[in-house]
């Protein structure tokens, strides 16, 4: 299939999946906003509470000689300021926190709705989908690779961060061999990137493997498929240009509008170039009804027929005598 033809089979399972998916889309914007909302409450009652009657200056006083205005002339309390937070131990551990908090409710977030796109994409791509087809059927395997990636990201980062610390105040030998390992750092991660956004859509498929099986199989998919998934690639980056450059002539309510209604069918795209690759290449048969994965089955024996067996399937077993040979010395006796 070439890619103008997987380019049709996007547009055409983006007519079937499109109405359970703008409503998908928008039930989950509100939760995003509700969601943030709650979150950001406690972040701000910690905040007015660690800072209730904090000086600003933390002792220090400067005669500029300009007359101080008080506390009461302004609407919040002066410790507010960002050099008392700099300075509270305790509000930086919280923020830390609230920040690793965000970011895992986040990512748990944005696994669920993925694996729910990949669902409702395996319905549309034969059928017309429903709003029941969008399911969190294998969030958890999604979930896992995310997982895997992100502290990956965040490891090789801090790698590359300790060496900084390290290399600072060494010879510009050094610092060139800093700056070679982010170029490397950056390489590596443009070639990755078609296995990071198909390899989630495989694992999350191939639930009849084990995660680490379906990892691994995962690498050697893109391997085999190097070429249109970087096809896939260039796609989708022309397609966000011709995108953005759309937004620069539209005001911003038109701006909001057309990205509601252009994301989803971008995010269709790596989702629908990954299942049809599985059915050329490892003979995966999409299941309408969102069952496991079937693949070609097995040869099948013929059926038994009496006419088929031969005296010699008959033999008796070791130690025991042919019912046809006793049948024989009867007869001669």
């Amino acid at each position: 299939m070439s890619w103008s033809e997987r380019l049709k089979v996007t547009f055409k399972t983006f007519k079937n999946v499109a109405i359970p998916l703008y409503l998908w889309t928008l039930i989950f914007l509100v939760l995003v906003v509700i969601f943030s909302i709650i979150a950001t409450i406690p972040f701000f009652i910690v905040f007015f509470i660690l800072f209730q009657g904090e000086p600003f200056s933390n002792g220090l006083t400067l005669d500029t000689g300009v007359t101080h205005l008080s506390s009461s002339a302004f609407p919040f309390d002066h410790s507010i300021l960002p050099y008392s937070i700099l300075q509270n131990t305790n509000f930086l551990i919280f923020f830390v926190l609230f920040i690793f908090g965000i970011m895992l409710l986040g990512l748990i977030a944005g696994s669920i709705f993925n694996t729910g796109m990949i669902n409702l994409t395996r319905k549309g791509l034969s059928a017309k989908a429903s709003f029941k087809d969008f399911s969190a059927k294998g969030a958890v395997r999604v979930i896992k690779w995310n997982i895997v990636i992100l502290f990956s990201s965040i490891l090789l980062s801090l790698c590359g961060l300790i060496l900084l610390f390290v290399l600072g105040d060494m010879s510009i030998a050094f610092k060139i061999l800093f700056v070679l390992y982010f170029i490397a750092f950056g390489l590596l991660a443009i070639f990755l990137y078609p296995w990071v956004i198909c390899g989630a859509i495989y694992v999350q498929v191939r639930n009849d493997l084990s995660f680490d099986r379906a990892f691994k199989a995962s690498w050697q998919f893109y391997r085999k498929n190097m070429p249109p998934l970087w096809g896939l690639v260039l796609l989708y980056v022309i397609f966000s240009a011709l995108f953005l450059a759309l937004q620069y002539y539209l005001n911003e309510p038109l701006q909001v509008i057309a990205s509601l209604l252009f994301s989803p069918f971008l995010s269709l795209m790596p989702i629908v170039w990954t299942l049809t690759l599985m059915q050329e290449k490892e003979d995966f048969v999409i299941n309408p009804e969102l069952t496991d994965p079937v693949y070609a089955p097995e040869p099948v024996s013929e059926p038994f027929s009496p006419n088929t067996v031969s005296s010699t399937d008959l033999e008796a077993p070791s130690g025991q005598e042919n019912p046809t040979e006793i049948n024989k010395e009867n007869k001669d006796t």
